[in-house]
C-alpha cells in the first residue's frame, strides 16, 4: 500500500493541506515547529487511530476546532485504489474505508501498515517490556492472521479474571477463565517465538550493515516460567494474585532480551547506537512483512539526522532505498541529507503548517 494523496484538516498547526507524495522517498523539510512532525502524525493517525506524540487526542486537534480529519487515496499491492478516512475528537471517532463506515481501527491498520522511526526509538532498547511487546505485536498483527483474534480472546479473559480477583470472588469463579487463558497464552507465545526466530536473521544482517557491532541475539521470554503449563501457574498463583488484584504473569508480561555479542544492548550501546539498533529492528520487520505477505509498509522517519554522523546517515538512506517502500523523512534542512540527496524523489517545504512541494 502506498499513499497517492493525503488531506489533513485541523492537525495541530496544520489547518488544511493536500499533499501528493511520491510512492518512494519523500523529504519533508522546514524549521522546528513548522509542522513537519504534525504531517507524519496525520499519517500515523490515519493508520492507527492515535498519535505517536500524546494519548490525548484534543492536544492534536487544532486549537478552536472540535475534530481533526485525515483522508488518503492509496494504491494497494495489487494496484487497486483504496480510500481511507478518519475523523477524531474528544467524543467522536469516525472511520471510513472506500466511503463506507467501519467499526474498528484495526481495519485501517490492516490496510495501511505504518512503521515509525523517531527520536524516541531507543525506548525499544532502553525502556520497559511493553515497548518490546508492542514491537513484536506490530509484526504479529501484520504477518499472522491468527494472532489478533487470539490475543483479543486472551485479553478479554484476562480482564474477567482480574475483575474477579479484585471483587474477591470464589476460587471456582476465578478458575472459570483459566482454560481459555491457558489455551490462548500458549498459542500467543508459540506465534511470537516463531516470529522472532524468522526476524532474527534479517535483523542481524541489517544491524551489522548499519551499526557494525558484534553478533545480535534476541531471546523471547513468554512472560511466565516455561517449566510449567500456564493453567498450572494460574491455579498456583490465585491466592497471591487475589491479594494484588491482578494477574501477575502471562503473555501480557512477555519481553525480549536483546544482546550484542552476549551483552545486553542497553548496557553497552550509546544512545545514538541504541537508536540505530532499534531502527535496524524495525527495518527488519518491514522486510519480513514483504517476504511473508508481499505487502509493503509506509515508513515515517521523524528527524532522521538526529545524533547520526554523515556516514551512518548515508548507510541508512541507502537501505531505505533498497526497502522499496514509501518513505517520509523529516529534517530541518535538506542539506543535512546532502550526501544522498539524489535518491530523494520529492521534497516538500513546511512552514506555519503549510506544505509546498519544491520543484
Amino acid at each position: 500500500m502506498s499513499i497517492v494523496r493525503i488531506d489533513a484538516i485541523n492537525v495541530r498547526n496544520i489547518r488544511k493541506i493536500s499533499v501528493y507524495p511520491s510512492e518512494r522517498i519523500n523529504l519533508i523539510c522546514g524549521p522546528n515547529g513548522s509542522g513537519k512532525s504534525s504531517f507524519l502524525e496525520a499519517i500515523y493517525l490515519l493508520a492507527l487511530g492515535k498519535s505517536f506524540r500524546t494519548h490525548q487526542i484534543q492536544k492534536v486537534v487544532t486549537s478552536g476546532a472540535d475534530t481533526l480529519i485525515v483522508f488518503a487515496e492509496c494504491v494497494s499491492k495489487h494496484g487497486l485504489p483504496v480510500s481511507l478516512g478518519i475523523e477524531r475528537g474528544t467524543s467522536i471517532t469516525r472511520l471510513r474505508v472506500n466511503g463506507s463506515s467501519v467499526g474498528a481501527v484495526s481495519e485501517l491498520a490492516q490496510l495501511l501498515p505504518v512503521q515509525l522511526i523517531n527520536p524516541d526509538s531507543h525506548h525499544l532498547i532502553e525502556m520497559g517490556p511493553r515497548y518490546r511487546r508492542k514491537f513484536v505485536d506490530w509484526g504479529m498483527f501484520h504477518v499472522e492472521q491468527e494472532f489478533f483474534p487470539i490475543w483479543s480472546r486472551f485479553n478479554q479473559a484476562l480482564r474477567q479474571r482480574n475483575a474477579a480477583l479484585r471483587k474477591g470472588s470464589e476460587d471456582s469463579e476465578i478458575m472459570v477463565w483459566h482454560g481459555e487463558m491457558s489455551h490462548c497464552a500458549h498459542r500467543i507465545s508459540d506465534l511470537r517465538s516463531t516470529y522472532i526466530s524468522e526476524l532474527l536473521p534479517l535483523a542481524s544482517r541489517i544491524t551489522k550493515k548499519l551499526l557494525g557491532t558484534g553478533e545480535l541475539d534476541i531471546r523471547f521470554s513468554p512472560g511466565w516460567s516455561t517449566d510449567e503449563q500456564y493453567h498450572i501457574y494460574l491455579e498456583r498463583s490465585t491466592k497471591l494474585d487475589r491479594s494484588l488484584g491482578y494477574t501477575r504473569q502471562g503473555p501480557h508480561r512477555a519481553d525480549l532480551n536483546i544482546n550484542i555479542a552476549g551483552v545486553p544492548a542497553k548496557d553497552q550501546l550509546s544512545r545514538g547506537e541504541q537508536k540505530m539498533l532499534a531502527t535496524s529492528l524495525r527495518l527488519s520487520q518491514i522486510e519480513l512483512l514483504r517476504e511473508k505477505t508481499g505487502q509493503t509498509c509506509v515508513l515515517l522517519v521523524d528527524d532522521l539526522p538526529s545524533e547520526l554522523d554523515s556516514e551512518r546517515r548515508s548507510r541508512l538512506i541507502g537501505h531505505l532505498v533498497d526497502l522499496a517502500c514509501q518513505v517520509f523523512i523529516t529534517a530541518t534542512e535538506k542539506e543535512l541529507l546532502a550526501e544522498r540527496l539524489e535518491i530523494i524523489d520529492k521534497v516538500f517545504h513546511v512552514e506555519h503548517g503549510n506544505i509546498k512541494e519544491m520543484i
